[in-house]
């Protein structure tokens, strides 16, 4: 091991605590910082932005609910496949470290994520992942026959007043 994979290999885990960061950010707070210039630069500044910025800038912070569903696990992990592969480098079996967090350390799950120097990383439970999503997706919502999706609503609607509280009296018809 050179000089030259030390560094690469610090850079990568740098990347991956600031992902992590970003991640905890995202995840637990609903925040994070993007660029308000060009919108294509916009869309994908979110990852490329790793400082607080300055007092004039076009970086600007945003927060909403779609933050944590999103950008919150792309964080996750984007955090752990820089420090997994900046461990690698530096000679430490990641995989297994990831496998055992991805898992749960539990030790009978199939692996998560599978390394090799020859082929790189290769990721198993995304077959897996692929077949549970879709069979969640596409499966029917059972229902009992006096049931509807709309009628609840238009219950909830009949019940609210004019302001749209609901318990409120509504108001009186003219």
């Amino acid at each position: 091991m050179d000089i030259k994979d030390i560094l690469v290999a610090t850079i990568f885990i740098a990347l991956g605590l600031s992902f992590g960061y970003k991640a905890i950010e995202a995840t637990f707070f609903g925040r994070t910082w993007y660029w308000t210039g060009f919108f294509l630069f916009g869309l994908v500044s979110p990852f490329l932005i790793h400082w607080p910025p300055g007092k004039r800038s076009l970086i600007k912070k945003v927060q909403g609910w779609w933050i944590h569903v999103t950008l919150g696990p792309a964080f996750f992990l984007c955090a752990l496949l820089f420090t997994a592969s900046g461990a690698e480098k530096l000679g430490f079996n990641s995989a297994e470290i990831i496998n055992y967090v991805l898992t749960l350390g539990r030790e009978n799950a199939p692996s998560a994520i599978t390394y090799s120097k020859e082929s790189g990383y290769k990721f198993p439970i995304v077959p897996r992942m692929q077949a549970a999503l879709f069979k969640l997706i596409s499966s029917p919502v059972k229902m009992e026959k006096d049931q509807s999706l709309t009628g609840q609503a238009e219950k909830e609607s009949q019940m609210q007043g004019p302001t749209g509280m609901p318990g409120e009296q509504p108001a009186p018809k003219k």
